[in-house]
């Protein structure tokens, strides 16, 4: 598994800068921000997708190594997504948690945008 972290994140600090902030900016939204407001159902969801789409994307990693069907390691985000707008509050600045829920959406969902891009361009042939 150590091997499979180390390409991973070998893909990762390979990527363009641009890249590598999106990617920090998910994990901090979806990854840290969460366990601010444990154990509200809404961070609980969102853990739990990141985690089960980390394990996905370490056993492609392995797979297939570190390429654009990397995109599908964000399929548990679906039912994330899909629960975090249900639990929306809607947007309220004033509230931290509004606020959070609310990065967390857009983050997740520009993210599942951009999976389906990657996947498809890896279907096609153009990522080994």
């Amino acid at each position: 598994m150590m091997q499979d972290i180390r390409t991973f994140m070998s893909g990762v600090f390979g990527l363009h800068p641009i890249w590598q902030v999106w990617l920090l900016l998910m994990a901090v939204v979806n990854g840290v921000m969460p366990l601010l407001f444990l154990p509200d159902l809404a961070a609980v969801v969102t853990l739990a997708g990141v985690i089960s789409g980390a394990i996905l994307g370490l056993l492609l990693v392995r797979l297939q190594g570190f390429t654009k069907l990397l995109g599908l390691m964000h399929v548990p985000w679906i039912p994330m997504l899909t629960t975090q707008i249900w639990l929306y509050p809607g947007f309220d600045s004033a509230s931290d948690y509004s606020m959070w829920l609310t990065s967390a959406i857009a983050v997740t969902a520009i993210s599942l945008v951009i999976d389906v891009v990657d996947v498809t361009i890896f279907f096609r042939g153009r990522d080994a």
